[in-house]
């Protein structure tokens, strides 16, 4: 999901956050006296990956979205011998939707193997239209409150049948990011929640990954850290596990490499 704005002012204020208990990922920054986030988390419940871009104030959020593959800087290294010429996949151009939808696909050239995703964006307020960005279209977003994306993943099949099925699966679900959070927040806490380590870290416990690093990289090592690093261990590996899945391996299930 390639997303591009424009900051104006420079931003201020920038911060990350990472909620263990229920899955959600945030960021946050100023331009101006305008506060923006962004929250993600990858639903459980529904299947599908959710992200909500939001503002302090009313028609604050412009910009342009559209899918595309990982880089392909990526997908080779000079130990392995293997360039971008024999990348074993092809893409195909995006389908853009005017109503909110952008589909991609991807089609191994080993096995046939068909792979992609479905995105839908729904902005409150403000317009949206289809637009020409260098070589490519992307979906032109401007002065909407706040947008919700909500983006299907798909293997096997053909596309055509995959955009249909994701569409109509994305469409079934309500544009509402509360709702859809509470719901998978639900699953992902009854298992973070089995477990808990305390070591009486106190109010060390709302320092910044940063200052805990740099503290123990003085050698004072603090109770929050371990507990943090306890916690986050979970965290990813239970990101990474779900009944009827595969396990996970050394690397997770997140590699942006095409040849990890």
């Amino acid at each position: 999901l390639d997303i591009r704005t424009q900051p104006s002012p420079p931003f201020t204020g920038y911060g990350r956050t990472l909620n263990f208990e229920t899955g959600e990922a945030g960021v946050f920054w100023k331009e101006g006296e305008t506060s923006y986030s962004r929250s993600l988390f990858v639903s459980r419940a529904d299947n599908v990956v959710v992200l909500q871009m939001s503002a302090n104030g009313k028609n604050k959020i412009s910009g342009d979205v559209s899918l595309a593959p990982n880089d392909f800087m990526d997908a080779f290294t000079k130990s392995l011998l293997v360039s971008p010429d024999k990348l074993e996949l092809d893409f195909e151009k995006p389908v853009i939707d005017p109503q909110g939808f952008i589909s991609l696909s991807g089609r191994r050239k080993d096995d046939g193997t068909i792979f992609g995703a479905v995105a839908r964006i729904v902005p409150t307020n403000g317009s949206m239209k289809v637009d020409k960005m260098r070589t490519k279209e992307v979906l032109s977003i401007e002065g909407a409150d706040q947008v919700l994306v909500l983006i299907h993943l798909f293997y096997q099949g053909s596309p055509e049948e995959q955009f249909e099925v994701s569409k109509r699966m994305l469409t079934s679900l309500p544009a509402d990011y509360e709702s859809l959070l509470n719901k998978h927040a639900v699953i992902h806490n009854e298992i973070f929640s089995r477990c808990k380590v305390d070591l009486h870290a106190g109010t060390e416990r709302q320092l910044s990954n940063e200052r805990l690093l740099l503290d123990a990289y003085k050698g004072q090592t603090s109770n929050a850290l371990i507990e943090r690093m306890f916690n986050y261990g979970r965290f990813l590996l239970i990101c990474s596990s779900n009944p009827e899945g595969l396990p996970a391996n050394l690397q997770g299930v997140w590699n942006g490499l095409y040849f990890p």
